[in-house]
């Protein structure tokens, strides 16, 4: 699972990393990293294909610990979750933040916010040729 890595971003803060972790199946976990570049502590797992996330604490193995909340694709529900298990059904919007300690609602991101692909663009490949060019 951990070998589909795609992207790894790091910047150092407070003796933790804070980066993200993407996996070949396009889910995303955002959040605090160990030394080996894995998931390690509070984050938020986008699930790609469906649109919803997890936020909860991780171990390296992406397993949950603990309490958690799971938002619809929406973010207009957000459910209890126990260990990774629903548990106790749907809360209060602003009751899942305060479970969690988080400012707002975490950011949609599923397959259908891709931009579709719009093909070869000859304006964008001259822009690019002069920045090669540029670089020289």
């Amino acid at each position: 699972m951990f070998a589909n890595l795609v992207s790894n971003e790091f910047s150092r803060k407070g003796g933790d990393y804070q980066g993200m972790y993407v996996f070949a199946t396009g889910d995303t976990y955002c959040g605090t990293l160990g030394v080996n570049g894995r998931p390690a502590g509070k984050g938020v797992l986008y699930y790609f294909q469906s649109g919803e996330c997890d936020v909860a604490v991780f171990d390296p193995m992406l397993r949950q610990t603990g309490e958690g909340v799971r938002y619809s694709k929406e973010r207009d529900c957000a459910y209890r979750l126990f260990n990774g298990q629903l548990e106790g059904g749907s809360v209060d919007l602003e009751e899942a933040l305060q479970i969690m300690g988080l400012q707002e609602t975490p950011a949609m991101k599923s397959s259908e916010m891709l931009p579709t692909a719009t093909g070869f663009d000859p304006a964008r490949h001259k822009q690019t040729k002069a920045w090669y060019a540029y670089r020289k």
